[in-house]
């Protein structure tokens, strides 16, 4: 199925919504490695009381391979993230600074048609047709 402009425009606005979602994402991914760092390193605090091992698992089974997959995972899936964050970041700059401005205005910090018309002393169907413009622009030098 060959996708029209239409649907191509409808696509990148999508990606522009979800710019801040992998922004968060991949902020939550940093957060799960550096855990996955210290569990790697087995960095923890002395116990006080002497320890029992009555009905416990192997204590000399160490989970390392376990915790390196799970860090391949994620340090996979971060990148992912990043990729998209950087493939809106180029596109954009193939627009001037006021087109870069009323797309993320509008997309990724989601503000109302009706509030960015009003931000950009635009009518919102003149704001429209010129976001319109400046993604025609973008996919015509992206691709």
């Amino acid at each position: 199925m060959v996708l029209t402009e239409k649907d191509k425009i409808e696509q990148f606005k999508r990606d522009l919504r979800s710019y801040t979602y992998h922004q968060k994402k991949a902020m939550e991914i940093d957060e799960k490695l550096e855990g996955l760092a210290v569990k790697l390193l087995g960095v923890s605090s002395p116990s006080a009381k002497e320890i029992v091992l009555e009905n416990s698992g192997n204590p000399y089974c160490e989970r390392k391979l376990e915790l390196l997959m799970e860090e391949g995972e994620l340090v996979n899936e971060r990148s992912k993230h990043l990729a998209e964050i950087q493939r809106i970041d180029d596109a954009l700059k193939l627009i001037d600074d006021e087109g870069k401005s009323i797309l993320v205005y509008v997309f990724v910090e989601h503000n109302s048609y009706m509030k960015s018309a009003e931000t950009y002393s635009r009518s919102i169907s003149k704001l429209r047709r010129d976001m319109n413009e400046y993604i025609k622009i973008i996919l015509k030098n992206e691709s």
